[in-house]
């Protein structure tokens, strides 16, 4: 009898050691890929070089790992506008110079400015009627205008400051768009001929002032970037692909880049940690992982591979697409699950068995990532992002040492279950 249940005890703690150890070795890994997709040696893994480092690591750690390629190789080439920031930016009111990252960024399509203006805000005082506001503009068209609101009334529309100052009806020298919190950066296609950026509140004391700017864009055109495709051949040519983007926004200057660890250095381990897993199993499907580029800039290379792909879009049986994967303690979301409602019910069944979230928040669509292109091609689609207390988004603190991935073990096995669902050539992770 003690024999019997030495015996039981033992194979239990076993299970245990073996489950932790393989647990851990997901995020183990994960966190290599990170470290070096988020290192500065990348530059924000922007169009200045630093995608074309990253495009050549993932498609050595594939080759490393025994995943294959297409019969034109790991990538699928294609090119786009870029604007960008590469050299020293500063801008300074009233004397106090502002740290670029922390307390501005630029706006993403914004030209050139150097030299000392003078600025005046824009607010509700002053944005009573179009002639009011028309007045304004025209009268300190050779100032910096400082938009002191969320939304503008003009021509009978209300349209963000956003777009407001894009449009710059009056070619004034620039804009300057206020923040509550910590302004986000974004990536543009294009520029404009003038000079935009949003500020923190809190680093603007006064009504009007002086700026002193200095700040240098360089919108590269027709360059090349890359996706990045990986191959494991199944018993048949239908084909299930595991998708993220690798691309983030760069850098703001020399000195600040965007690490985007998070988003989505994260997806990128996510997907490859299971590429692991299928090259050592014999599946039915055959499997694409797929490393999208220019995301940032508006799902530019998933677009190009739907209109370029490398397989017969029919031979596609789903699209799981894995985005900011680096935190889950308070669930993940799922976009396009109210479009496909049996993928959920398999989802809620698998999350029930093995509790990995605490919620799956279920959404309709949305062209929120590279999922998109895909289901406007009625191709089944949905994109998972995981919930909770790390929230960096397109700030410099989304960094390989800040994020947490806090249930990333969990996000493999549950996509792994949802997998094995199916898949009948491949096996649960827990047998």
């Amino acid at each position: 009898m003690y024999r019997k249940l030495f015996r039981i005890i033992f194979i239990a703690l076993a299970l245990m050691v073996f489950t932790e150890k393989t647990w851990a070795q997901y995020t183990q890994d994960a966190r290599v890929w990170i470290n070096q997709l988020a290192s500065a040696e990348f530059k924000g893994r922007g169009y200045t070089g630093g995608d074309s480092l990253a495009a050549f690591y993932i498609a050595s750690e594939l080759k490393k790992a025994g995943i294959g390629h297409l019969d034109g190789g790991y990538f699928q080439n294609f090119s786009l506008d870029a604007n960008t920031f590469p050299q020293e930016i500063s801008l300074t009111f009233n004397n106090t110079r502002l740290i670029p990252g922390k307390d501005f960024v630029l706006s993403p399509w914004s030209g050139s400015l150097n030299g000392k203006y003078k600025y005046v805000t824009l607010n509700k005082e002053n944005l009573l009627t179009d002639e009011a506001i028309a007045q304004f503009l025209l009268k300190n068209k050779n100032k910096l205008i400082v938009l002191d609101t969320f939304k503008i009334r003009f021509n009978n529309q209300i349209i963000s400051t956003r777009n407001f100052a894009m449009a710059n009806i009056a070619e004034n020298v620039g804009y300057i768009m206020l923040d509550e919190g910590q302004p986000i950066f974004g990536a543009a296609s294009f520029s404009v001929n003038h000079f935009s950026a949003s500020v923190r509140r809190s680093a603007v004391s006064k009504a009007k002032g002086k700026l002193k700017v200095s700040v240098t864009n360089d919108l590269k055109k027709n360059y090349t970037t890359r996706n990045v495709i990986g191959y494991i051949p199944g018993s048949t040519d239908t084909c299930i692909l595991l998708t993220a983007h690798y691309d983030h926004l760069g850098q703001l200057g020399p000195n600040v880049f965007y690490a985007g660890a998070h988003d989505n250095a994260s997806g990128v381990a996510a997907i490859t940690s299971l590429g692991k897993i299928l090259a050592q199993q014999k599946p039915h499907y055959s499997y694409l992982l797929v490393y999208f580029s220019g995301e940032e800039s508006g799902l530019l290379g998933s677009v190009f591979f739907v209109n370029n792909s490398p397989i017969k879009l029919s031979k596609i049986k789903m699209v799981l697409n894995l985005d900011l994967a680096g935190s889950g303690d308070q669930g993940i979301s799922v976009v396009n699950g109210k479009t496909h409602p049996d993928v959920v019910a398999v989802f809620d069944s698998i999350n029930k068995k093995n509790n990995y979230f605490p919620v799956i928040n279920v959404r309709g669509p949305a062209a929120n990532s590279d999922h998109h292109p895909f289901h406007e091609k009625n191709i089944k689609s949905v994109f998972i992002y995981t919930m909770g207390e790390y929230k960096a988004y397109h700030i410099p603190e989304d960094n390989a040492e800040n994020i947490p991935l806090t249930k990333f073990n969990e996000l493999i096995l549950f996509v792994w279950d949802y997998l094995c669902t199916e898949d009948k050539g491949l096996q649960l992770s827990n047998e």
